[in-house]
């Protein structure tokens, strides 16, 4: 592989943004080779094709498996282990996004639980300390329940959702990079499950997370953003009936 293809750029700017991301260099760059590669590989293959030594691509290819971004294949009249990824940029995507929940999400939220139950008992303690650490028990909580609602979204309707921002606003109202705003701010709000009357004010909804799916609430929270930075130009009821542009 030429060090001036682009496929050789890929890996190596893959490589360097995960090093950016606390990933390890030689981990992303095995990924981005099996993410690119058009037929299953060896780790013999890509010891060699990326010039990495063979006991590092073991133990690598090992975390990618856990990570279940990549899976083991058998491939006929060699028995060496095979690797293939995961291709479907969105399905990589949500399996990155649990592994680090399961990773750093679940054991901060254990480890500041038993932190506040002792603080809740301990003697002395000043309540502003008591204070700081019910805020963030309170917000690490809350960044889970974004996390797994997020996760149950289907695919195709979380595609939707980061793109339902390009065409939602009148042609004449549009304006340049509005959309990927107006889809972070619905993902990020309305997906904790946090939604209450005042949020979604300019939507006709019922704000009781459990009778409602988590798309719905990211729908009802973009509508009201569409309507404060654009007025009228998109006004949808989420209460069952139909639009009324």
């Amino acid at each position: 592989m030429s060090d001036a293809s682009a496929k050789a750029k890929f890996i190596l700017y893959w490589g360097d943004m995960g090093s950016q991301w606390g990933v390890n260099r030689s981990v992303a760059q095995i990924h981005a080779l099996l993410f690119l590669s058009t037929e299953p590989l060896n780790a013999e293959q890509i010891s060699s094709e990326l010039g990495i030594a063979r006991s590092n691509v073991s133990n690598s290819l090992k975390e990618l498996v856990g990570w279940r971004l990549i899976q083991r294949v058998p491939v006929a009249g060699d028995r060496r282990e095979h690797f293939v990824a995961e291709t479907d940029v969105w399905e990589m995507a949500l399996l990155i996004t649990k592994g680090r929940k399961e990773r750093e999400i679940d054991p901060a939220i254990r480890a500041i639980d038993i932190c506040v139950s002792q603080a809740e008992n301990e003697p002395g303690l000043h309540p502003v300390v008591l204070g700081r650490m019910h805020d963030m028990q309170e917000f690490l909580q809350t960044a889970d329940r974004w996390s797994e609602q997020m996760l149950s979204v289907p695919k195709a309707k979380l595609a939707m959702l980061m793109k339902m921002g390009q065409g939602s606003v009148a042609p004449q109202d549009r304006r340049q990079k509005d959309g990927i705003g107006g889809t972070l701010f619905c993902l990020t709000i309305s997906l904790s499950a946090e939604i209450t009357d005042s949020t979604v004010s300019g939507a006709k909804c019922d704000t009781n997370a459990q009778s409602r799916p988590p798309q719905f609430f990211a729908m009802a929270v973009f509508v009201t953003w569409s309507e404060r930075r654009h007025g009228t130009a998109f006004r949808r009821p989420f209460n069952g009936a139909s639009a009324n542009a």
